[in-house]
């Protein structure tokens, strides 16, 4: 009887030290991912979208492409029509602006849409996943009319920068002349 009491024993006192184990990693790893989700240091600002997905853009600085500077990241749904003021929202004549889609390899793709007034509009491209469209200003209508169609990034194995970090890249991308579909 005294070997039963101490075989119980040692089993209760096993499942309690386990429980208290198993709770103090549970709570150090939820510590771990509230730092780890913190808010972006960068500015983000609200787009309307179609089927009420959620868009933002994401402001960018000091970053260059050929003869344009991207100023902004656009984050959305692909299958979301998007449209925003770009005076009201971005400071900027939506004429003087180039649209990129970011391909799944980071090059980027120059993106139709139209300007009315200040208005940006864009149809997404279809489907249902993320999709990153990358805002490029020019000094003038002319510079933005002659923008490359394509931007090659994935040669160099750059890509853009991340939510609160490195966003002081400077020239990380070459132009590339279209090549046969």
């Amino acid at each position: 009887m005294r070997s039963r009491f101490r075989t119980m024993f040692v089993v209760v006192v096993s499942v309690l030290l386990v429980s208290v184990f198993m709770l103090a990693n549970a709570t150090s790893s939820t510590q771990a991912q509230s730092a780890a989700t913190a808010a972006p240091t960068e500015p983000v600002i609200a787009v309307n979208a179609s089927n009420n997905g959620g868009a933002f853009i994401t402001l960018v600085r000091n970053m260059k492409l050929p003869a344009g500077t991207v100023i902004g990241d656009l984050h959305a749904n692909s299958s979301e029509d998007i449209s925003f003021d770009t005076h009201a929202t971005l400071d900027i004549s939506c004429v003087n602006v180039v649209v990129y889609r970011e391909t799944d390899l980071t090059d980027l793709v120059r993106h139709p849409f139209t300007c009315a007034g200040d208005v940006l509009s864009l149809t997404g491209t279809g489907g249902d996943y993320s999709v990153d469209y990358i805002i490029v200003t020019f000094s003038s209508l002319t510079a933005a009319q002659a923008a490359p169609l394509f931007v090659v990034r994935s040669v160099q194995g750059q890509s853009l920068p991340q939510l609160g970090g490195a966003s002081s890249a400077t020239s990380v991308a070459t132009a590339a002349a279209p090549s046969t579909p």
